[in-house]
Order: C-alpha cells, then sequence, then structure tokens
C-alpha cells in the first residue's frame, strides 16, 4: 500500500492498505496512510474513520490528531476540534490547528493565549508568529501585533515572508 501511495495511486494504495489492516488491525501505519489516501481522493468521511481508528491505537499520534483536527476544520466543526486538541501534545501544526479552530469559533483571546505560549516555546518558529501576528491584528492590539512582526524581522532579516508579515502589520 505504501509503495502505490508514495507513487501517487491512492487508489490502488486504499486496496492493499485495507488488507494489510484486516491482516495487522492494531498496526499504525497503515492506518494513517489509509486516512491520508482516503484524504487525497476527498473520501472525507472515511478518512475520518481511519484517523479516529489510528487515534485508538495511539492517541498522542501527532499525524493522526493533525489529520482529524484539518478534516473537521474542512467541515467547519471547530468546537469537535478544540475538544479534540484542547489536551494535545506540543506540535506547531496541531497548534496551529487549534487556533484555526479558536479564531473560526470567535475565541480569539484563547487563540492568542494558544499561540502566545508556543511561539515561547519555539521563537523561531515564523508560522506561529504569523499566525499570532494575524491574531493580535484581528483583536486590534495593533501595537503588539506590530513589536512581535518586527522582531520577526530582526531574528530573520533575510526572510521575505517575516518582512511581508511585517509590512501588512
Amino acid at each position: 500500500g505504501l509503495s502505490f501511495y508514495s507513487s501517487g495511486r491512492a487508489e490502488k494504495a486504499v486496496t492493499a492498505l485495507q488488507q494489510s489492516i484486516q491482516l495487522m488491525p492494531k498496526v499504525l501505519k497503515p492506518h494513517l496512510i489509509l486516512a491520508s489516501a482516503l484524504t487525497q481522493l476527498h473520501r472525507m468521511e472515511d478518512a475520518q474513520a481511519e484517523w479516529e481508528a489510528a487515534l485508538r491505537i495511539d492517541p498522542r499520534s501527532t499525524i493522526a490528531l493533525d489529520g482529524l483536527s484539518k478534516s473537521l476544520l474542512a467541515e467547519g466543526d471547530y468546537g469537535a476540534v478544540i475538544a479534540l486538541l484542547h489536551s494535545a501534545p506540543p506540535s506547531e501544526d496541531l497548534t496551529l490547528d487549534l487556533a484555526q479552530a479558536y479564531d473560526h469559533a470567535e475565541m480569539l483571546d484563547e487563540a492568542a493565549k494558544t499561540l502566545d505560549l508556543a511561539v515561547r516555546a519555539n521563537p523561531s518558529s515564523l508560522r506561529l508568529s504569523e499566525a499570532l501576528v494575524m491574531i493580535l491584528a484581528r483583536q486590534t492590539h495593533f501595537e503588539d501585533a506590530a513589536k512581535l512582526a518586527e522582531k520577526r524581522v530582526r531574528l530573520h532579516p533575510r526572510d521575505l515572508k517575516a518582512q511581508e508579515l511585517y509590512l501588512h502589520v
């Protein structure tokens, strides 16, 4: 299944991975790859079921948590994302997913707190800083947003994205 998936043949990968899962239902990797293949084929309900199956095997799998949260975000089920990720293991992708759910749920203070903690833990992350700057700007905390964006430029003076972020604010 992995070779089919890696070569871009998601349909064939699905069949092979389903067979693999029948033989070894408690092995995490086939569930993760199958969920990814199903997502690629836009079979979102089936993909969600596989992400959930993967999480039953390993509840702290950041790949499965990220896959399921992105699927739930696409559906607009922000409450489910918040419930899923509020105590998730530290991960940049999961933090961004959680902040996005808070943002869409109009819980901007929670989004800002989540991102602020993550930026403090990982000050070199441009993705986290960018998300926090955008949330601060939405909260009309323009001075804080500008300070953070300026800090990003000082840390990454040659990074065009950091410069764009600073100019955006």
